[in-house]
């Protein structure tokens, strides 16, 4: 027994304060209220974790005046939390997100103030993984796939954090690829990590 308890002690200091990524796209709650998704290959910080369920921290930006969508930073456009539901209707009312914690404000070159938030939820301790291997390996193989069938492909430093969504969903909507939800975040977020931008 006390073997056991010092075994989960350690791996419990071992999470505490550890990084990891969601492995898919999430539904988030905040006191059993539903308030948006979490999107693939997101950063996060494990605050605490067990065997079944962890609580993790998300870092990034809102806009001031559209707080629907927590990014990674006002240049490098890429979702990290989409605050509405499937049909896209925002998951709270009013102008100001509260489900996040805004730490401060930045202005960008255009004088859009952006606001430096964090938000903290709980979720199955399996949606998350050490290291984005795996899934860049499937999403740029899914990629290669799908993309390289009508065009040459295009490698993923060709293009910006912020183009890459714009140019899958071109293809998308004028008909030249369909694409599954997972697939599309996938991809898109493989591309967005390894964008001419991305570091």
């Amino acid at each position: 027994m006390k073997k056991a308890m010092l075994i989960f002690s350690a791996c419990a200091c071992l999470a505490f304060g550890q990084s990891g990524f969601l492995k898919e796209h999430i539904k988030v709650s905040q006191d059993g209220k539903f308030i948006g998704f979490a999107t693939v290959l997101t950063p996060v910080e494990i605050l605490s974790q067990n065997a079944k369920n962890a609580k993790v921290k998300v870092s990034g930006f809102v806009n001031e005046n559209y707080q629907e969508k927590l990014v990674k930073d006002p240049q490098k456009y890429e979702e990290y939390l989409i605050f509405a539901d499937e049909n896209d209707n925002a998951s709270f009312k009013g102008e100001s997100n509260p489900f996040i914690k805004v730490l401060k404000k930045a202005e960008d070159e255009y004088g859009e103030i952006w606001l430096e938030s964090e938000l903290s939820f709980d979720l199955p301790s399996s949606a998350i993984v050490a290291s984005p291997d795996e899934l860049y390996a499937k999403a740029k193989s899914e990629y290669e796939q799908v993309c390289s069938a009508c065009h040459h492909l295009h490698a993923p430093s060709e293009f910006s954090v912020s183009q890459w969504p714009f140019a899958i969903e071109s293809m998308e909507s004028g008909g030249f690829v369909v694409l599954e939800p997972a697939q599309k975040d996938l991809i898109i977020k493989y591309l967005q990590h390894n964008a001419k931008d991305a570091k």
